[in-house]
């Protein structure tokens, strides 16, 4: 709540009137909305702002502190929101899961502001279709998302995962040779957005595994995390696409395990708001952009890790 400038403009537009009420008309809000915003404030902050024993309310000297602090800084704040709202630069706000996000996605938006210099980007971490339908994210790459007439959805990209560990982890704990083996081992595993604890593998034909059961469970909704508990050895996983790391699979560092069983695939795709791309030349734009380069760019991912995994798996 601390770092709310709407909060912090309905604790001065109270301190000014004296009246939550006449603070919320000022603000164009409801009375309650106001009320609860201040506090909140003085719940993170710990005292009263305000004397309540007496109308119109009166700041406490805390409060008067408080006040002369933050009315600079709101003003300052407002009058730099203001100077944005009148530049001609489009900022993009996009949403990605965080192995994207942090492994090449911040490299090919920063490119593409280059190359269109009134667009500028805010990369967020993962997001749910209900963030784009909001209008919090203008555009987010989703698992699997649901189809609704107000969205535009176009897929991209199917993830693929084989189950992997550290070579630590397999010469400290041996390497499970079946499935039902996994009763012996840790499992590190996601659970992000659509996609749930992933409880099955498939193999080649399409036949799927029995359950999978670990000796221990670890579940993040961040690949990357996953990524590093297993390069320490503290587990198998099963969530993690080879394309992510070729370096520490051709290091042999990183090795596959249970040959021939993987992930039913994830399918992503990029999603906008279908009204908001409408009115957009820039986003509608970027968004075919985006989901062109994203394909490209996971087809030759995955053809270099898929030629990896065959010599791995060739080798026995």
């Amino acid at each position: 709540m601390l770092d709310n400038l709407l909060a912090w403009r309905a604790f001065l537009a109270v301190a000014k009137t004296g009246a939550i009420s006449v603070a919320a008309r000022l603000l164009d809000l409801d009375s309650a909305a106001v009320s609860h915003m201040v506090a909140e404030i003085e719940q993170a902050l710990g005292y009263a702002l305000f004397d309540r024993s007496k109308r119109p309310f009166k700041l406490t000297p805390r409060g008067r502190v408080v006040a002369d602090t933050v009315n600079p800084l709101s003003s300052g704040l407002l009058d730099l929101r203001e100077l944005f709202d009148e530049d001609t630069n489009s900022f993009i706000t996009v949403a990605a899961p965080t192995d994207p996000n942090q492994c090449y996605l911040h490299d090919q938006l920063f490119q593409y502001s280059l190359e269109h210099p009134g667009v500028h980007f805010y990369l967020r971490s993962a997001c749910s279709v209900e963030d784009v339908l909001s209008g919090r994210i203008d555009i987010a790459l989703i698992d699997c998302p649901i189809a609704s007439p107000e969205l535009v959805i176009r897929f991209c990209i199917q993830a693929v995962a084989v189950p992997l560990a550290s070579r630590g982890y397999v010469e400290r704990c041996g390497e499970p040779k079946t499935i039902e083996d996994l009763k012996n081992h840790t499992g590190l595993l996601l659970r992000q957005g659509m996609h749930q604890r992933t409880s099955y593998l498939y193999d080649s034909a399409g036949e799927i595994s029995p359950a999978l059961k670990w000796k221990n469970v670890f579940m993040t909704d961040a690949q990357l995390t996953l990524n590093h508990m297993m390069l320490e050895g503290l587990g198998i996983v099963v969530d993690c696409v080879p394309q992510h790391l070729l370096p520490q699979l051709e290091s042999g560092e990183v090795v596959p395990v249970l040959r021939g069983w993987r992930r039913k695939p994830q399918e992503f795709s990029i999603v906008t708001r279908r009204d908001r791309e409408g009115l957009s030349d820039e986003l509608h734009a970027f968004a075919l952009w985006w989901c062109r380069k994203e394909k490209e760019a996971a087809r030759e991912r995955t053809r270099k890790a898929d030629a990896l995994l065959f010599s791995l798996f060739g080798k026995g």
